[in-house]
């Protein structure tokens, strides 16, 4: 069974609940529309999206082809979820 739920414009998605089973890491919500509808898009760059207004983080190189390149896809997930400090 393939762990591909969503087909994004660009590529095949990894869903939120996928992403969470798989590396035990819950995706922040949509920075700007605040949807729980995010994943991480799978291809030769890997970035995670929000399927709901299609915000885009961080782009992170896919060392393999194959989209197995686990530490550049938690790398992307780390990305997304990385929120800079707010100004008081």
């Amino acid at each position: 069974m393939s762990h591909i739920k969503y087909s994004f414009a660009r590529g095949r998605v990894m869903v939120n609940r996928i992403v969470r089973e798989t590396f035990n890491i819950q995706m922040f919500l949509c920075p700007f529309c605040s949807s729980t509808n995010v994943g991480l898009c799978l291809g030769p760059t890997l970035q995670c999206v929000c399927l709901s207004c299609e915000a885009e983080g961080p782009a992170v190189q896919n060392n393999n082809r194959d989209d197995r390149d686990v530490s550049a896809q938690f790398k992307a997930i780390q990305l997304w979820n990385h929120r800079g400090d707010k100004a008081p």
